[in-house]
């Protein structure tokens, strides 16, 4: 009898010790989830290389931003046509084509030493974000220049542009 008389404690002390493992193991496979969740949202808010016609797009938009055009007439048209004629005037006033801002005598070189493209995607608008870490060499004159061009996309179409400098805060330009 007294043989006998733990093992009815057995099974309660079995059923709590499996309940106990339940608990821990469900806590931890919702964790993982909720992680594996966190992980997927940020693979999908980075991507880099989002297709080749994109970063085609992107990197047209920012040679023609950056670097030397004679003729702004074609230039304003070209930016027009990847993005919106508003920021076609806003990096190119009206007022400014015909005029010899930048003439054959003062042409410049632009050479880039790295231009990297990511992108953010933010509802159903996809944010490319340029490096343009670059040196721009005029007659004698040198300026290196490492900036970062903000584009706000729709549809492959670029509907905003904001370039600053790589070390000036992005926290004003969101």
């Amino acid at each position: 009898m007294e043989e006998r008389r733990w093992t009815h404690w057995l099974l309660p002390i079995y059923a709590f010790i499996v309940t106990i493992l339940m608990i821990v193991g469900w806590h931890r496979w919702s964790d993982s989830q909720s992680a594996l969740q966190t992980t997927t949202a940020l693979l999908n808010a980075t991507t880099i290389g989002q297709s080749a016609k994109t970063d085609k797009t992107v990197l047209t938009f920012a040679d023609l931003v950056i670097g030397y055009h004679s003729d702004q007439q074609r230039r304003h048209d070209q930016i027009e046509k990847l993005s919106t004629k508003a920021i076609a005037d806003q990096i190119i006033p009206p007022a400014n084509i015909g005029k010899a801002g930048v003439g054959p005598d003062l042409s410049y070189k632009v050479k880039y030493q790295q231009r990297e493209v990511t992108y953010t995607q933010k509802g159903s608008e996809t944010i490319a974000m340029v490096r343009l870490a670059y040196t721009i060499t005029s007659d004698s004159n040198t300026i290196k220049n490492d900036l970062v061009l903000r584009l706000p996309m729709k549809q492959q179409k670029i509907v905003g542009y904001t370039l600053y400098r790589l070390n000036q805060s992005q926290a004003s330009h969101d």
